[in-house]
């Protein structure tokens, strides 16, 4: 069976309509597992001196000169929308609608196996509504968090497709939210918070890829929940972190999940600063890198751990992207990047930058030396096994480059379509 899950970023809405009452969920691995917190983990913090780093240049190979040739099928397991619904793309380039899925929707997810797929639609009345549709019958079981509660940010717990992780916004008074906490569901709606519903700070839930642990704030702090056993804060302390009224967010996960990096902000030496805080959770060890000044109020960076390598992506809200080293140095640095993206095998990095008032898609390798100018557009999305990149022309139509051949091709899709996911399940 398959479910297809939309979500997005919550948003405030006048008074809620749900009137079903919340009932707990109990996870269990293999045998009943409660969500007792348990005591605070206390890391040994050993400050770094950051080395300074002078990247070199890379080698920007030449534009390819092409005879534009027909235009090619789209590859298998793309999933887009158009105003006639939502369709998915078979074998030899085939395409087929996905169930009744609206094509309102905003956002769709497969889980592990392929049975479900979950829908996100972001309603008029300024909530996200989700659902989860058994592909085989097309069954649709509307997800419900409970009274005066909504959804945002919904996905599949990984490797499972019976259980869904959000962060759930309660009510505390008429158009009013306060913040989110996560949160998991199974498919009839039963709800259990992993995070503290009293919390007066959370933030996103981050899941380790093999489902073992969530990273999530609370109270502006960062906690860990651990599959079985329940959530823990993780302490730190103030000489390693130097900063006044320490905030952690935004938390990334290393390739083996050993590892966990926060965006790290506050004061220092008496103007907004902002590092990176890294807590080794299998040797108890964490330290303190890159800090750099930011305006107050500025909008906080994002992190990116590469998928199989210790690189950091900090993507700042003026398009600066620094690819990091863990200590804190930087391998290189792009001015004015714009949606950037990790291939899924961890050897590549695309982006877009502004040249002469257009968007130009860059594919470079991850440790910076080897740079691919594909052309004018905007990336979209990779193909799951690295191969292929999907990027959109500013005339609308969508095209393909193959890594290593570095070959645009326009791809036969309808200009409107929108690209939601692609997947690797056949």
């Amino acid at each position: 069976m398959v479910f297809l899950v939309l979500g997005s970023t919550c948003n405030t809405r006048t008074s809620p309509t749900q009137t079903n009452e919340t009932t707990p969920i109990t996870l269990t691995p293999t045998t009943n597992a409660t969500l007792t917190p348990t005591c605070a983990t206390t890391f040994t913090l050993t400050p770094t001196n950051i080395p300074t780093r002078t990247p070199s240049p890379p080698t920007l190979f030449p534009t390819l000169t092409f005879t534009p040739e027909p235009i090619v099928p789209p590859p298998y397991g793309i999933v887009f929308r158009t105003p006639e619904g939502v369709w998915i793309v078979k074998d030899h380039g085939k395409t087929e609608l996905l169930g009744n899925i609206s094509p309102e929707a905003d956002t769709v997810q497969f889980c592990s196996t392929g049975e479900y797929i979950l829908v996100g639609t972001y309603e008029t009345s300024g909530e996200w509504a989700y659902s989860a549709i058994e592909v085989s019958t097309e069954k649709q079981v509307d997800l419900n968090p409970g009274k005066d509660q909504v959804f945002c940010y919904a996905e599949w717990w990984p490797g499972r497709c019976d259980i869904i992780m959000a962060d759930v916004q309660p009510w505390l008074e008429v158009g009013r939210y306060c913040q989110s906490i996560p949160a998991v569901l199974d498919l009839s709606s039963n709800l259990s918070f992993i995070g503290n519903k009293a919390s007066i700070f959370s933030g996103v839930h981050v899941p380790s890829s093999d489902g073992k642990l969530v990273a999530f704030t609370q109270d502006a702090q960062p906690w860990i929940y651990r599959w079985g056993i329940g959530s823990q804060p993780l302490t730190v302390q103030s000489n390693i972190f130097p900063l006044i009224n320490a905030g952690f967010i935004r938390p990334t996960w290393s390739p083996d999940n050993s590892q966990v990096a926060w965006l790290v902000w506050g004061e220092m030496n008496g103007e907004w600063t902002e590092g990176i805080g890294i807590f080794d959770l299998k040797n108890n060890h964490s330290l303190f890198s890159y800090p750099h000044q930011v305006w107050a109020g500025e909008f906080p960076s994002y992190l990116f751990w590469n998928p199989h390598k210790d690189y950091i992506l900090l993507d700042t809200p003026d398009g600066h992207m620094s690819v990091l080293n863990l200590d804190g140095s930087e391998q290189y640095s792009v001015e004015s990047a714009m949606d950037p993206k990790w291939s899924p095998d961890g050897q590549w990095l695309t982006y877009a930058l502004v040249d002469n008032r257009d968007r130009t898609v860059y594919v470079r390798s991850a440790d910076g030396e080897e740079l691919h100018k594909i052309g004018p557009g905007v990336p979209i999305k990779w193909s799951p096994e690295s191969r292929f990149i999907l990027y959109r022309k500013y005339e609308a139509s969508i095209w393909m480059t193959e890594v290593g051949v570095w070959n645009p091709e326009r791809v036969n899709l309808p200009d409107d379509a929108v690209i939601m996911d692609w997947i690797g399940l056949k």
